[in-house]
Protein backbone atom coordinates (compact mmCIF):
# COMPACT_ATOMS: atom_id res chain seq x y z
CA UNK A 1 0.00 0.00 0.00
CA UNK A 2 1.47 3.44 -0.18
CA UNK A 3 2.80 5.14 2.72
CA UNK A 4 0.33 8.06 2.96
CA UNK A 5 -1.80 5.92 4.81
CA UNK A 6 0.66 6.08 7.61
CA UNK A 7 -0.34 8.77 10.06
CA UNK A 8 2.23 11.05 10.81
CA UNK A 9 1.89 13.92 13.69
CA UNK A 10 5.16 15.99 13.85
CA UNK A 11 6.02 17.69 10.58
CA UNK A 12 8.30 19.76 8.68
CA UNK A 13 7.34 22.39 6.64
CA UNK A 14 9.27 22.53 3.04
CA UNK A 15 8.57 24.83 0.18
CA UNK A 16 8.34 24.34 -3.78
CA UNK A 17 7.17 26.74 -6.35
CA UNK A 18 3.58 25.80 -5.85
CA UNK A 19 3.54 26.70 -2.11
CA UNK A 20 3.97 25.43 1.53
CA UNK A 21 3.50 22.07 2.78
CA UNK A 22 3.74 19.84 5.62
CA UNK A 23 5.60 16.79 5.56
CA UNK A 24 6.15 14.40 8.27
CA UNK A 25 9.03 14.98 10.39
CA UNK A 26 10.55 11.61 10.48
CA UNK A 27 10.70 10.25 6.65
CA UNK A 28 13.19 10.68 4.15
CA UNK A 29 11.09 11.92 0.83
CA UNK A 30 10.39 15.88 0.41
CA UNK A 31 7.42 18.18 -0.70
CA UNK A 32 7.36 16.76 -4.47
CA UNK A 33 6.86 13.19 -2.98
CA UNK A 34 4.23 14.43 -0.25
CA UNK A 35 2.43 16.26 -3.39
CA UNK A 36 2.43 12.81 -5.77
CA UNK A 37 0.83 10.64 -2.48
CA UNK A 38 -2.19 13.52 -3.45
CA UNK A 39 -2.19 13.40 -6.75
CA UNK A 40 -1.87 9.67 -7.29
CA UNK A 41 -3.93 7.45 -5.88
CA UNK A 42 -4.93 5.11 -8.62
CA UNK A 43 -3.40 1.84 -7.93
CA UNK A 44 -2.18 2.54 -4.04
CA UNK A 45 0.26 0.07 -4.77
CA UNK A 46 3.96 1.79 -4.01
CA UNK A 47 6.86 1.99 -5.81
CA UNK A 48 8.44 0.63 -2.43
CA UNK A 49 7.03 -3.28 -3.98
CA UNK A 50 9.58 -2.71 -6.88
CA UNK A 51 12.80 -3.35 -4.77
CA UNK A 52 15.19 -4.03 -7.75
CA UNK A 53 13.84 -0.81 -9.70
CA UNK A 54 14.80 1.26 -6.58
CA UNK A 55 17.99 -0.19 -5.73
CA UNK A 56 18.60 0.33 -9.31
CA UNK A 57 17.81 4.04 -9.65
CA UNK A 58 20.04 4.19 -6.77
CA UNK A 59 23.05 3.30 -8.61
CA UNK A 60 22.50 5.50 -11.24
CA UNK A 61 22.05 7.82 -8.82
CA UNK A 62 25.50 6.86 -7.32
CA UNK A 63 27.32 6.96 -10.81
CA UNK A 64 25.97 10.45 -11.68
CA UNK A 65 27.20 11.76 -8.81
CA UNK A 66 30.38 10.37 -9.25
CA UNK A 67 30.39 11.97 -12.81
CA UNK A 68 29.26 15.16 -11.19
CA UNK A 69 31.98 14.74 -8.63
CA UNK A 70 34.98 14.02 -11.41
CA UNK A 71 33.81 17.11 -13.50
CA UNK A 72 33.50 19.65 -11.06
CA UNK A 73 30.01 20.10 -11.34
CA UNK A 74 28.85 19.45 -7.86
CA UNK A 75 31.27 20.48 -4.41
CA UNK A 76 33.26 17.06 -3.79
CA UNK A 77 32.25 16.91 -0.05
CA UNK A 78 27.99 17.11 -1.47
CA UNK A 79 29.06 14.32 -3.64
CA UNK A 80 30.99 12.05 -0.80
CA UNK A 81 27.84 12.21 0.86
CA UNK A 82 25.38 11.91 -1.85
CA UNK A 83 27.05 8.26 -2.68
CA UNK A 84 27.06 7.33 0.37
CA UNK A 85 23.26 7.80 0.93
CA UNK A 86 22.84 6.02 -2.53
CA UNK A 87 24.64 3.08 -1.28
CA UNK A 88 22.32 2.64 1.71
CA UNK A 89 19.56 2.66 -0.54
CA UNK A 90 21.28 0.51 -2.99
CA UNK A 91 21.52 -1.99 0.43
CA UNK A 92 18.27 -1.52 1.10
CA UNK A 93 18.11 0.11 4.23
CA UNK A 94 15.46 2.80 3.47
CA UNK A 95 13.60 0.77 1.32
CA UNK A 96 10.15 1.85 2.99
CA UNK A 97 10.90 5.82 1.59
CA UNK A 98 9.62 5.05 -1.25
CA UNK A 99 5.63 5.26 -1.23
CA UNK A 100 4.21 7.02 -4.74
CA UNK A 101 2.02 5.11 -6.90
CA UNK A 102 3.22 2.97 -9.63
CA UNK A 103 0.04 4.82 -11.73
CA UNK A 104 1.63 8.42 -11.90
CA UNK A 105 1.49 11.34 -14.31
CA UNK A 106 4.62 12.25 -15.65
CA UNK A 107 6.44 9.97 -16.93
CA UNK A 108 8.21 9.01 -13.64
CA UNK A 109 8.69 12.24 -12.68
CA UNK A 110 7.37 11.93 -8.86
CA UNK A 111 9.45 8.76 -8.73
CA UNK A 112 12.64 10.41 -9.93
CA UNK A 113 11.47 13.23 -7.43
CA UNK A 114 11.08 10.65 -4.61
CA UNK A 115 14.65 9.23 -5.31
CA UNK A 116 16.26 12.70 -5.23
CA UNK A 117 14.50 13.67 -1.79
CA UNK A 118 15.07 10.50 -0.01
CA UNK A 119 18.78 10.44 -0.90
CA UNK A 120 19.67 14.21 -0.07
CA UNK A 121 17.68 14.12 2.96
CA UNK A 122 20.02 10.65 3.92
CA UNK A 123 23.05 12.90 2.82
CA UNK A 124 22.05 15.69 4.45
CA UNK A 125 21.95 13.47 7.72
CA UNK A 126 24.84 11.78 7.37
CA UNK A 127 26.47 15.25 6.94
CA UNK A 128 25.06 16.32 10.59
CA UNK A 129 22.29 18.04 9.38
CA UNK A 130 18.63 18.30 9.55
CA UNK A 131 16.30 16.91 7.07
CA UNK A 132 14.82 19.54 4.77
CA UNK A 133 17.91 21.95 4.68
CA UNK A 134 18.38 21.83 1.27
CA UNK A 135 20.52 24.70 1.20
CA UNK A 136 23.26 22.74 1.67
CA UNK A 137 22.24 19.61 -0.50
CA UNK A 138 19.27 20.00 -2.71
CA UNK A 139 17.47 16.97 -4.04
CA UNK A 140 17.35 18.77 -7.28
CA UNK A 141 19.98 20.84 -7.95
CA UNK A 142 22.58 18.77 -6.46
CA UNK A 143 21.35 14.92 -6.53
CA UNK A 144 19.89 15.64 -10.17
CA UNK A 145 22.81 17.65 -11.18
CA UNK A 146 22.87 16.47 -14.72
CA UNK A 147 20.13 14.66 -15.35
CA UNK A 148 16.16 14.33 -15.71
CA UNK A 149 13.14 11.63 -15.26
CA UNK A 150 13.15 11.21 -19.02
CA UNK A 151 17.18 9.32 -18.73
CA UNK A 152 17.33 8.52 -15.24
CA UNK A 153 14.12 6.52 -15.40
CA UNK A 154 14.73 4.55 -18.25
CA UNK A 155 18.30 3.46 -17.29
CA UNK A 156 17.26 2.38 -13.94
CA UNK A 157 14.83 0.28 -15.33
CA UNK A 158 16.89 -1.40 -17.59
CA UNK A 159 19.54 -1.93 -14.82
CA UNK A 160 16.67 -3.73 -12.87
CA UNK A 161 15.25 -5.74 -16.10
CA UNK A 162 18.83 -6.58 -16.40
CA UNK A 163 19.01 -7.34 -12.42
CA UNK A 164 16.05 -9.83 -13.02
CA UNK A 165 17.22 -11.73 -16.02
CA UNK A 166 19.92 -13.20 -14.03
CA UNK A 167 17.67 -15.15 -11.92
CA UNK A 168 14.64 -15.99 -14.54
CA UNK A 169 17.43 -17.34 -16.89
CA UNK A 170 18.55 -19.25 -13.74
CA UNK A 171 15.54 -21.21 -13.29
CA UNK A 172 14.69 -21.56 -16.64
CA UNK A 173 17.70 -23.27 -17.10
CA UNK A 174 16.73 -25.79 -14.02
CA UNK A 175 13.17 -26.18 -15.78
CA UNK A 176 14.84 -27.05 -19.17
CA UNK A 177 16.85 -29.50 -17.55
CA UNK A 178 13.33 -30.58 -15.72
CA UNK A 179 11.84 -31.25 -18.68
CA UNK A 180 14.85 -32.92 -20.48
CA UNK A 181 14.93 -35.43 -17.91
CA UNK A 182 11.07 -36.28 -17.85
CA UNK A 183 11.41 -36.83 -21.62
CA UNK A 184 14.10 -39.63 -21.12
CA UNK A 185 12.12 -41.53 -18.81
CA UNK A 186 8.97 -41.58 -20.94
CA UNK A 187 10.99 -42.22 -24.53
CA UNK A 188 8.67 -45.01 -25.13
CA UNK A 189 5.17 -44.25 -23.36
CA UNK A 190 2.42 -43.00 -25.69
CA UNK A 191 -0.01 -40.53 -26.00
CA UNK A 192 -1.78 -39.02 -28.71
CA UNK A 193 -1.16 -35.59 -30.01
CA UNK A 194 -4.40 -33.11 -30.19
CA UNK A 195 -4.78 -30.70 -32.27
CA UNK A 196 -8.25 -28.38 -33.03
CA UNK A 197 -9.26 -29.71 -29.94
CA UNK A 198 -9.68 -33.43 -30.83
CA UNK A 199 -7.03 -36.52 -30.72
CA UNK A 200 -4.88 -36.79 -33.83
CA UNK A 201 -1.86 -38.52 -34.69
CA UNK A 202 0.02 -40.81 -31.99
CA UNK A 203 3.76 -39.23 -30.24
CA UNK A 204 5.86 -40.02 -26.94
CA UNK A 205 5.39 -38.38 -23.91
CA UNK A 206 9.53 -38.15 -24.61
CA UNK A 207 8.73 -36.29 -27.98
CA UNK A 208 6.51 -33.82 -26.14
CA UNK A 209 8.21 -33.01 -23.10
CA UNK A 210 11.83 -32.67 -25.21
CA UNK A 211 9.56 -30.25 -27.28
CA UNK A 212 8.53 -27.83 -24.24
CA UNK A 213 12.56 -27.76 -23.49
CA UNK A 214 13.22 -26.54 -26.66
CA UNK A 215 10.52 -23.71 -26.36
CA UNK A 216 12.99 -22.99 -23.38
CA UNK A 217 15.92 -23.17 -24.62
CA UNK A 218 14.89 -20.58 -27.34
CA UNK A 219 13.31 -18.50 -24.64
CA UNK A 220 17.11 -18.68 -23.11
CA UNK A 221 18.34 -17.50 -26.09
CA UNK A 222 16.53 -14.29 -26.07
CA UNK A 223 17.35 -13.46 -22.82
CA UNK A 224 20.66 -13.75 -23.27
CA UNK A 225 20.38 -11.62 -26.64
CA UNK A 226 18.51 -8.48 -24.84
CA UNK A 227 20.67 -8.05 -22.21
CA UNK A 228 23.17 -6.10 -24.89
CA UNK A 229 20.44 -4.23 -25.91
CA UNK A 230 19.32 -2.98 -22.55
CA UNK A 231 23.01 -1.76 -21.81
CA UNK A 232 22.58 0.85 -24.32
CA UNK A 233 21.72 3.85 -22.39
CA UNK A 234 20.80 7.35 -23.21
CA UNK A 235 21.70 8.75 -19.47
CA UNK A 236 23.33 12.35 -20.05
CA UNK A 237 21.14 13.00 -22.64
CA UNK A 238 18.36 15.06 -20.33
CA UNK A 239 15.11 15.56 -21.15
CA UNK A 240 15.06 15.40 -24.81
CA UNK A 241 17.96 12.95 -26.30
CA UNK A 242 20.02 16.43 -26.87
CA UNK A 243 21.88 16.72 -23.97
CA UNK A 244 20.49 19.97 -22.98
CA UNK A 245 21.57 20.84 -19.39
CA UNK A 246 24.20 18.40 -19.07
CA UNK A 247 27.70 19.07 -19.58
CA UNK A 248 28.55 17.58 -23.21
CA UNK A 249 31.20 15.38 -20.95
CA UNK A 250 28.64 13.85 -18.42
CA UNK A 251 27.18 11.55 -20.85
CA UNK A 252 29.91 9.19 -21.30
CA UNK A 253 31.87 9.87 -17.66
CA UNK A 254 28.49 9.03 -15.85
CA UNK A 255 28.16 6.05 -17.96
CA UNK A 256 32.07 5.03 -17.54
CA UNK A 257 30.66 4.86 -13.49
CA UNK A 258 27.74 3.08 -14.03
CA UNK A 259 29.68 -0.04 -15.84
CA UNK A 260 32.40 -0.05 -13.19
CA UNK A 261 29.46 0.14 -10.96
CA UNK A 262 27.73 -2.45 -12.43
CA UNK A 263 30.20 -4.31 -14.63
CA UNK A 264 27.95 -4.41 -17.64
CA UNK A 265 29.21 -2.97 -20.72
CA UNK A 266 27.32 0.08 -20.83
CA UNK A 267 27.31 2.33 -23.58
CA UNK A 268 26.09 5.78 -24.58
CA UNK A 269 25.29 5.69 -28.19
CA UNK A 270 22.04 7.23 -28.06
CA UNK A 271 22.16 10.40 -29.01
CA UNK A 272 22.98 10.12 -32.16
CA UNK A 273 20.79 7.69 -32.85
CA UNK A 274 18.37 10.29 -30.91
CA UNK A 275 18.74 12.45 -34.23
CA UNK A 276 18.17 9.82 -36.56
CA UNK A 277 14.96 9.29 -34.93
CA UNK A 278 13.48 12.68 -34.28
CA UNK A 279 14.38 13.64 -37.96
CA UNK A 280 12.97 10.46 -39.41
CA UNK A 281 10.24 10.18 -36.73
CA UNK A 282 8.73 13.66 -38.20
CA UNK A 283 9.45 12.46 -41.50
CA UNK A 284 7.31 9.71 -41.72
CA UNK A 285 4.55 11.33 -39.60
CA UNK A 286 3.91 14.21 -42.09
CA UNK A 287 4.06 11.75 -45.25
CA UNK A 288 1.58 9.42 -43.80
CA UNK A 289 -0.70 12.28 -42.35
CA UNK A 290 -1.01 14.04 -45.90
CA UNK A 291 -1.29 10.70 -47.63
CA UNK A 292 -3.57 8.49 -45.49
CA UNK A 293 -6.51 10.56 -46.07
CA UNK A 294 -6.40 10.29 -50.38
CA UNK A 295 -5.25 6.82 -50.50
CA UNK A 296 -7.07 4.64 -53.33
CA UNK A 297 -6.54 1.61 -51.29
CA UNK A 298 -7.31 2.41 -47.73
CA UNK A 299 -4.45 0.74 -45.73
CA UNK A 300 -1.74 1.96 -48.08
CA UNK A 301 -0.35 4.53 -46.33
CA UNK A 302 -0.89 2.85 -43.08
CA UNK A 303 1.28 -0.29 -44.17
CA UNK A 304 4.38 1.75 -46.02
CA UNK A 305 4.24 3.72 -42.21
CA UNK A 306 4.80 0.40 -40.40
CA UNK A 307 7.08 -1.03 -42.66
CA UNK A 308 9.09 2.11 -42.63
CA UNK A 309 9.13 1.94 -38.84
CA UNK A 310 10.72 -1.24 -38.88
CA UNK A 311 13.25 -0.76 -41.65
CA UNK A 312 14.42 2.25 -39.49
CA UNK A 313 13.91 0.40 -36.25
CA UNK A 314 16.68 -1.71 -37.53
CA UNK A 315 18.97 0.63 -38.53
CA UNK A 316 18.81 2.57 -35.46
CA UNK A 317 19.54 -0.81 -33.06
CA UNK A 318 22.03 -1.56 -35.55
CA UNK A 319 23.61 1.80 -35.34
CA UNK A 320 23.82 2.21 -38.88
CA UNK A 321 23.27 5.08 -41.27
CA UNK A 322 23.53 7.97 -39.22
CA UNK A 323 25.25 10.32 -40.48
CA UNK A 324 23.97 13.54 -41.64
CA UNK A 325 24.25 12.22 -45.04
CA UNK A 326 22.57 9.06 -44.44
CA UNK A 327 19.79 10.57 -42.78
CA UNK A 328 18.77 12.62 -45.20
CA UNK A 329 19.10 9.80 -48.05
CA UNK A 330 16.62 8.18 -46.45
CA UNK A 331 13.89 10.94 -45.82
CA UNK A 332 13.88 10.99 -49.52
CA UNK A 333 13.42 7.13 -50.02
CA UNK A 334 10.65 7.36 -47.98
CA UNK A 335 9.05 10.62 -49.50
CA UNK A 336 9.27 9.40 -52.85
CA UNK A 337 7.52 5.87 -51.81
CA UNK A 338 4.81 7.83 -50.18
CA UNK A 339 4.92 10.17 -53.40
CA UNK A 340 3.75 6.88 -55.35
CA UNK A 341 0.69 5.87 -53.22
CA UNK A 342 -1.88 5.99 -55.69
CA UNK A 343 -4.18 8.93 -54.43
CA UNK A 344 -8.42 9.93 -55.02
CA UNK A 345 -9.49 13.78 -54.48
CA UNK A 346 -11.52 14.12 -51.66
CA UNK A 347 -13.00 16.84 -49.34
CA UNK A 348 -11.39 16.07 -46.19
CA UNK A 349 -11.33 18.18 -42.93
CA UNK A 350 -7.76 19.78 -41.97
CA UNK A 351 -7.10 19.41 -38.29
CA UNK A 352 -3.55 20.75 -36.20
CA UNK A 353 -3.06 19.69 -32.85
CA UNK A 354 -1.05 21.55 -30.89
CA UNK A 355 -0.14 21.74 -26.74
CA UNK A 356 2.18 19.20 -24.50
CA UNK A 357 4.87 17.79 -25.52
CA UNK A 358 3.10 14.29 -23.61
CA UNK A 359 -0.60 14.64 -25.02
CA UNK A 360 0.09 15.41 -28.63
CA UNK A 361 2.94 12.56 -29.47
CA UNK A 362 1.76 9.78 -27.07
CA UNK A 363 -0.74 7.68 -28.20
CA UNK A 364 -1.43 6.78 -24.43
CA UNK A 365 -1.36 10.49 -23.51
CA UNK A 366 -4.19 11.52 -25.78
CA UNK A 367 -5.91 7.66 -26.62
CA UNK A 368 -5.04 7.30 -29.48
CA UNK A 369 -6.24 10.91 -30.89
CA UNK A 370 -4.44 10.57 -34.45
CA UNK A 371 -6.40 7.10 -35.00
CA UNK A 372 -9.66 9.12 -34.22
CA UNK A 373 -9.19 11.48 -36.30
CA UNK A 374 -7.76 9.42 -39.03
CA UNK A 375 -11.08 7.26 -38.71
CA UNK A 376 -12.81 10.19 -39.59
CA UNK A 377 -11.09 11.33 -42.31
CA UNK A 378 -9.33 14.17 -41.51
CA UNK A 379 -6.17 15.10 -42.73
CA UNK A 380 -3.34 15.49 -39.72
CA UNK A 381 -1.18 18.09 -38.77
CA UNK A 382 1.31 17.94 -35.87
CA UNK A 383 4.51 19.56 -35.33
CA UNK A 384 7.31 17.06 -34.88
CA UNK A 385 9.96 16.58 -32.16
CA UNK A 386 12.70 18.80 -33.68
CA UNK A 387 10.20 21.83 -33.65
CA UNK A 388 9.92 21.23 -29.90
CA UNK A 389 13.98 20.70 -29.91
CA UNK A 390 14.94 23.81 -31.47
CA UNK A 391 12.45 25.63 -29.06
CA UNK A 392 13.78 23.77 -26.27
CA UNK A 393 17.36 24.63 -27.06
CA UNK A 394 16.16 28.76 -28.41
CA UNK A 395 14.99 29.32 -25.23
CA UNK A 396 18.19 27.95 -23.16
CA UNK A 397 20.48 29.66 -25.73
CA UNK A 398 19.89 32.29 -23.17
CA UNK A 399 20.42 31.04 -19.59
CA UNK A 400 23.39 29.55 -18.43
CA UNK A 401 27.43 30.40 -18.31
CA UNK A 402 28.80 31.78 -21.52
CA UNK A 403 29.99 28.33 -22.60
CA UNK A 404 26.82 26.34 -22.09
CA UNK A 405 25.10 29.44 -24.23
CA UNK A 406 27.60 28.58 -26.96
CA UNK A 407 26.93 24.73 -26.74
CA UNK A 408 22.80 25.04 -26.88
CA UNK A 409 23.52 27.45 -30.13
CA UNK A 410 26.28 25.24 -31.76
CA UNK A 411 23.69 22.49 -30.90
CA UNK A 412 20.76 24.36 -32.56
CA UNK A 413 22.54 25.21 -35.48
CA UNK A 414 23.66 21.63 -36.25
CA UNK A 415 19.84 20.59 -35.82
CA UNK A 416 18.08 23.71 -37.77
CA UNK A 417 20.09 22.70 -40.97
CA UNK A 418 19.20 18.91 -41.04
CA UNK A 419 15.62 20.38 -40.50
CA UNK A 420 15.75 22.37 -43.05
CA UNK A 421 17.46 20.01 -45.38
CA UNK A 422 14.13 17.50 -44.18
CA UNK A 423 11.83 20.61 -44.66
CA UNK A 424 13.19 20.86 -48.44
CA UNK A 425 13.01 16.90 -48.94
CA UNK A 426 9.18 17.18 -48.06
CA UNK A 427 8.18 20.55 -50.18
CA UNK A 428 10.26 19.12 -53.16
CA UNK A 429 7.90 15.86 -53.02
CA UNK A 430 4.60 18.41 -52.70
CA UNK A 431 4.18 17.72 -48.99
CA UNK A 432 3.97 20.80 -46.72
CA UNK A 433 5.42 21.56 -42.81
CA UNK A 434 5.37 23.88 -40.55
CA UNK A 435 8.50 26.20 -41.45
CA UNK A 436 11.90 25.93 -40.02
CA UNK A 437 11.71 26.87 -36.04
CA UNK A 438 13.27 30.29 -36.87
CA UNK A 439 10.48 31.32 -39.46
CA UNK A 440 8.18 30.03 -37.28
CA UNK A 441 9.06 32.38 -34.22
CA UNK A 442 9.37 34.81 -36.59
CA UNK A 443 5.85 34.35 -37.88
CA UNK A 444 4.74 34.17 -34.11
CA UNK A 445 5.42 37.38 -33.59
CA UNK A 446 2.25 39.78 -31.93
CA UNK A 447 0.78 36.57 -31.79
CA UNK A 448 3.00 34.17 -29.07
CA UNK A 449 4.41 35.31 -26.05
CA UNK A 450 8.13 35.00 -27.20
CA UNK A 451 9.58 35.57 -23.98
CA UNK A 452 7.66 32.43 -22.31
CA UNK A 453 9.79 29.44 -22.33
CA UNK A 454 7.98 27.69 -19.42
CA UNK A 455 6.74 24.04 -20.46
CA UNK A 456 5.94 24.54 -24.01
CA UNK A 457 5.81 27.96 -23.30
CA UNK A 458 5.47 30.30 -27.12
CA UNK A 459 5.41 27.57 -29.23
CA UNK A 460 1.97 26.25 -28.70
CA UNK A 461 0.58 29.35 -30.07
CA UNK A 462 3.25 30.00 -32.93
CA UNK A 463 2.44 26.04 -33.78
CA UNK A 464 -0.97 27.38 -33.91
CA UNK A 465 -0.57 30.54 -36.15
CA UNK A 466 1.79 28.10 -38.47
CA UNK A 467 -0.71 25.84 -39.20
CA UNK A 468 -3.50 28.20 -39.74
CA UNK A 469 -1.80 29.70 -42.42
CA UNK A 470 -1.15 26.40 -43.88
CA UNK A 471 -4.66 25.56 -43.98
CA UNK A 472 -5.63 24.06 -40.83
CA UNK A 473 -8.26 26.18 -39.50
CA UNK A 474 -9.48 23.69 -36.83
CA UNK A 475 -7.04 23.40 -33.85
CA UNK A 476 -7.00 21.01 -30.85
CA UNK A 477 -5.26 22.24 -28.01
CA UNK A 478 -3.93 19.64 -25.82
CA UNK A 479 -2.77 19.38 -22.29
CA UNK A 480 -3.57 16.56 -19.22
CA UNK A 481 -5.24 17.78 -16.49
CA UNK A 482 -2.23 17.89 -14.19
CA UNK A 483 0.13 19.43 -15.67
CA UNK A 484 0.28 23.27 -13.76
CA UNK A 485 2.67 24.31 -16.15
CA UNK A 486 0.61 23.43 -19.25
CA UNK A 487 -1.96 24.89 -18.15
CA UNK A 488 -0.91 28.69 -16.88
CA UNK A 489 1.30 29.06 -20.28
CA UNK A 490 -0.26 27.15 -22.14
CA UNK A 491 -4.04 27.20 -21.92
CA UNK A 492 -3.55 30.95 -20.66
CA UNK A 493 -2.49 31.66 -23.99
CA UNK A 494 -6.00 30.23 -26.00
CA UNK A 495 -8.47 33.17 -25.50
CA UNK A 496 -5.82 35.52 -26.46
CA UNK A 497 -5.00 33.54 -29.62
CA UNK A 498 -8.65 32.85 -30.39
CA UNK A 499 -9.32 36.83 -30.84
CA UNK A 500 -5.91 36.76 -32.96
CA UNK A 501 -7.19 33.85 -35.24
CA UNK A 502 -10.43 34.91 -35.97
CA UNK A 503 -10.62 31.99 -39.27
CA UNK A 504 -9.84 29.24 -37.24
CA UNK A 505 -11.38 27.16 -34.19
CA UNK A 506 -9.08 26.69 -31.64
CA UNK A 507 -10.30 23.74 -28.96
CA UNK A 508 -8.93 23.20 -25.56
CA UNK A 509 -8.94 19.12 -24.43
CA UNK A 510 -8.02 18.22 -20.76
CA UNK A 511 -6.78 14.82 -20.49
CA UNK A 512 -8.34 13.96 -17.04
CA UNK A 513 -8.58 9.76 -16.58
CA UNK A 514 -11.46 10.22 -13.81
CA UNK A 515 -13.54 11.38 -16.54
CA UNK A 516 -13.60 9.06 -18.89
CA UNK A 517 -13.22 9.55 -22.93
CA UNK A 518 -17.01 10.90 -23.17
CA UNK A 519 -15.99 14.53 -22.17
CA UNK A 520 -12.97 14.70 -24.53
CA UNK A 521 -14.39 12.99 -27.53
CA UNK A 522 -17.91 15.32 -27.13
CA UNK A 523 -15.38 18.55 -27.59
CA UNK A 524 -13.47 17.09 -30.42
CA UNK A 525 -16.41 15.74 -32.00
CA UNK A 526 -18.05 19.65 -31.74
CA UNK A 527 -15.20 20.78 -33.49
CA UNK A 528 -15.62 18.93 -36.03
CA UNK A 529 -19.34 19.30 -37.23
CA UNK A 530 -18.33 22.90 -36.86
CA UNK A 531 -18.99 24.60 -40.15
CA UNK A 532 -16.49 27.69 -39.87
CA UNK A 533 -17.49 30.93 -42.01
CA UNK A 534 -15.37 31.06 -45.34
CA UNK A 535 -15.16 34.72 -45.26
CA UNK A 536 -12.66 34.34 -42.35
CA UNK A 537 -10.34 32.69 -44.58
Amino acid sequence: MVGNDTIHTVTRKEHDCIGYMDVPKDVYWGIHTQRALGNFTVSRIADSTHPQLMRAYATVKRACAEANDELGLIDHDKARLIVAACRDVENGELADQFPVDVLQGGAGTSTNMNMNEVIANRALELGGHPKGDYGFIHPNDDVNHSQSTNDTYPAACKLALIDAIGPLAEETKKLTRAFHDLADKHTNDVTIGRTQLQDAVPMTYGQEFHAFASFLKSDLLTLEHVVPQLTTLNLGATAIGTGICADLRFRTTATRHLAAITGLPITAAMVRRCLAAAVWGDTLALLRNQTRPYEAVPGTAEALWRRWTEDLGQDLAGNRGLTRREILRRCREMAAEFRAVERVPREVQKVAIVGEIYTKYCHLGNWNLERYLAAEHCEIGVGGITWYALYYMDGHALKGSAPARRVYRLLASYLAEIQRDMLSILNQAGYHALPPLPELKRQAEGYAPLRVTVADGWLIAAEAVGWARLGYRKILCVQPFACLPGHIFGKGQYAALQRKLPGARLVSVDYDASTGEGTVLSRIRMLLDEELDPELL
